[in-house]
């Protein structure tokens, strides 16, 4: 784990000083596969599925089709059952 973890870093590193405007995700996909082969690690990104283009996509943005609906806020009740708050503007002592 330690060495895969040097190898990510080293990689991240990489990647980041070869984003820049005009390059293509493909582009870093293939940097990115060169330079963990360079260092003698698989990259096994290349593998996932599903894709938007060449780059993996696993967007947390959007739920699954399936996911039911969220349950609605509960309202509050027009009649509460708690005693009213008293005002904090009001001297409430009672006698004196």
């Amino acid at each position: 784990m330690a060495r895969a973890g040097a190898v990510l870093a080293e990689v991240h590193e990489v990647l980041a000083d070869a984003v820049a405007p005009g390059v293509t995700t493909a582009e870093l996909d293939a940097l990115a596969a060169a330079e963990i082969a360079a260092r003698g690690a698989q990259p096994s990104f290349l593998a996932r599925r599903p894709t938007i283009g060449n780059t993996p996509s696993r967007s947390p943005r959007r739920a699954p089709e399936s996911s039911p609906p969220a349950p609605p806020k509960p309202t509050p009740s027009p009649t509460s059952s708690s005693p009213p708050r008293p005002d904090p503007g009001v001297d409430h002592e009672v006698g004196g």
